[in-house]
Order: C-alpha cells, then sequence, then structure tokens
C-alpha cells in the first residue's frame, strides 16, 4: 500500500467488496432473480430470497453456496 504525505498508510477498497454484506432479491424463486441470488451468494453476501413460492424459494436457497433465508411475499402494487 502507498504511503500519504502524513506517513500514514492508505487503505484500499478490498478485494471482496461484498463479502459478508447483505442482499434483498425480490423474484428469487427463478429466472433473473434466481440468477443475481445465486451471484451475489457467490461474491460472499448473505441474501434474503423474496417470492411468492416459498417451496421455490427454499429449493434456490438449497444451491446457494451462503448464507440465505427464503420470505414468501408479494412485493406487486395491486
Amino acid at each position: 500500500m502507498p504511503d500519504s504525505p502524513g506517513g500514514r498508510r492508505i487503505r484500499r477498497t478490498p478485494a471482496r467488496p461484498l463479502h459478508g454484506r447483505t442482499a434483498v432479491v425480490t423474484g428469487a424463486a427463478r429466472g433473473i432473480g434466481e440468477a443475481l441470488a445465486r451471484g451475489l451468494s457467490h461474491a460472499g453476501m448473505r441474501v434474503a430470497l423474496l417470492g411468492r413460492e416459498r417451496a421455490a424459494l427454499e429449493r434456490t436457497a438449497e444451491t446457494l453456496p451462503g448464507p440465505s433465508i427464503c420470505v414468501e411475499c408479494d412485493v406487486t402494487d395491486r
């Protein structure tokens, strides 16, 4: 790490900036939401999977490498 003018080290962004953070993904049971949840989990994030079908959310959760929680809900504006 390079030194700053005051002799202190300059802190750089970590190599894995998403690791340990939490993501909330709607539509996580299938399609784009499922793919997004999988990618974020592989990046080291904890993932809250939201969708209308709990069984489908749980199937997605079983495929993720990291921690997740399933929340059955409908976020549409009707």
